[in-house]
């Protein structure tokens, strides 16, 4: 039997990985705004300007990241017996690119499209 090839589709603007051209015409059209994928070269970034002179901090200090409200909402609806909601965690984060993958993911489901994701990991550190 001879072996099938693989073929790769990349995304010029991020490490998405369609898995056929049509995924990535979509991909390219939500995510980055693309409407001619074929045409377009990846954007380079602009040249930093020149660095401005520090200013002397003020007797206020403002906090660098902001915090998400850790409040829990009041529930609408109840949950099924076997669901259980963890409490917020506030040291808890997830990388940039996680992050916009999720997003991305939250947006097709809630368009009503099925998603599949396989997450990966060892045991024992929260993957569900």
């Amino acid at each position: 039997m001879p072996k099938t090839q693989v073929t790769k589709f990349e995304c010029p603007y991020c490490p998405y990985e369609p898995w056929s051209e049509k995924d990535r015409v979509d991909h390219l059209k939500f995510a980055h705004g693309d409407t001619q994928s074929q045409s377009q070269q990846p954007v380079p970034e602009p040249e930093p300007s020149e660095a401005v002179a520090e200013t002397p901090p003020s007797d206020e200090v403002s906090p660098q990241v902001e915090t998400a409200n850790l409040e829990k909402p009041e529930e609408d609806e109840e949950l099924l017996p076997g669901i259980f909601v963890p409490s917020p965690q506030p040291d808890f984060w997830v990388s940039e690119k996680v992050a916009r993958e999720l997003y991305i993911i939250g947006k097709l489901s809630e368009r009503g499209e099925a998603v599949n994701v396989k997450v990966l990991g060892p045991a024992g550190v929260g993957k569900t």
